[in-house]
């Protein structure tokens, strides 16, 4: 038995012209981002005020992002998630034994300061409140992201 398909090619284009409008856009890097490096795969873009990053992939627009914003961020949360789910950079600092801070960028007082490289750039942060600080490198190396924490500083109190 054969049976003619050429009735299903219409119905398939005309299905799928229907879904376009639902299909998502590609997504556009908030302005708060500035771009600081680029590979052949990936664009950097940086948030100094809250060391977030986003990737943004050349080939189809995906962003992976580090932080959430107000515009993504969901449901009831307290004033420390909102920093947590905020900060590109969260510590969970230890006091007097058994007593547990949060040191982040949104919340706590710190010190952050940049230098950029060709392919990234280096944070260096410092929470006086907490006598603990360090460095970060953040670089795109070929198609991958490199992370390096680098040396910790302490304020003997």
């Amino acid at each position: 038995m054969c049976r003619n398909r050429s009735h299903g090619l219409p119905l398939l284009l005309l299905a799928l012209l229907l879904l376009l409008p639902f299909l998502p856009a590609r997504a556009e890097v908030p302005a708060e981002w500035a771009p600081v490096a680029e590979s052949d795969h990936w664009k950097l873009y940086l948030m100094e005020e809250r060391l977030s990053i986003i990737l943004e992939d050349k080939q189809t627009g995906a962003l992976l992002t580090s932080t959430l914003t107000d515009e993504t961020m969901q449901g009831k949360n307290n004033k420390a998630w909102k920093a947590y789910l905020k900060s590109g950079l969260v510590l969970s600092v230890i006091r007097d034994g058994n007593n547990t801070y949060q040191a982040d960028l949104v919340n706590s007082e710190h010190t952050l300061s940049y230098t950029y490289l060709d392919n990234g750039f280096t944070a260096e942060v410092f929470w006086p409140e907490y006598g603990v600080g360090l460095s970060m490198t953040v670089t795109l190396e070929g198609d991958d992201l490199l992370v390096l924490v680098g040396q910790l500083h302490f304020l003997v109190i």
